[in-house]
């Protein structure tokens, strides 16, 4: 038997399944601390400025201006928020992909480790914009809030 054929099959199954659909590129607004005080993940997809209240209210004015000078017929904006957690954790999406009808926002969730929980606590968060064209989805859409161990942390479905 050839050497080869077992691992070419080897590869092929395993990177079938690191595959997960295209990624879409994204930008950054803004990431930092909030006043939310929940324990659970928050997510947000806004589609226009008056929608961004829903989320502004925790994380101040000071991201006001970048949303207003958003061009709304052409970006979604998404807010997430960790939760209320102890001193240093923090809170990154890594990754948008596109899988079927839904967009997963593959995200690092940091949290201090047991045992080693600073005084005080943490509520980060990470505010990005998404152009629609790069979506490429049309209608009501799932966007799904994911930690990079793929358990859901929140699910919004937005017509966009």
């Amino acid at each position: 038997m050839n050497k080869a054929a077992p691992l070419f099959i080897c590869t092929v199954l395993l990177t079938g399944c690191v595959f997960q659909g295209d990624k879409l590129q994204f930008e950054s607004l803004a990431r930092g601390e909030s006043s939310y005080r929940g324990e659970d993940p928050l997510l947000f997809v806004v589609t226009s400025y008056d929608d961004t209240a829903a989320f502004t209210q925790y994380i101040g004015i000071g991201t006001q201006d970048a949303l207003k000078r958003i061009d709304y017929q052409q970006y979604v904006v998404i807010c997430v928020f960790l939760g209320c957690k102890g001193e240093g954790s923090a809170i990154e999406i890594k990754e948008l992909i596109r899988k079927e009808e839904a967009i997963v926002l593959l995200t690092v969730f940091q949290e201090p480790e047991l045992g080693k929980t600073l005084p005080g606590y943490a509520s980060p968060f990470h505010l990005i914009k998404v152009s629609k064209s790069e979506i490429r989805l049309v209608g009501e859409v799932s966007f799904l809030l994911e930690d990079t161990r793929g358990f859901l942390h929140a699910k919004v479905r937005v017509e966009v």
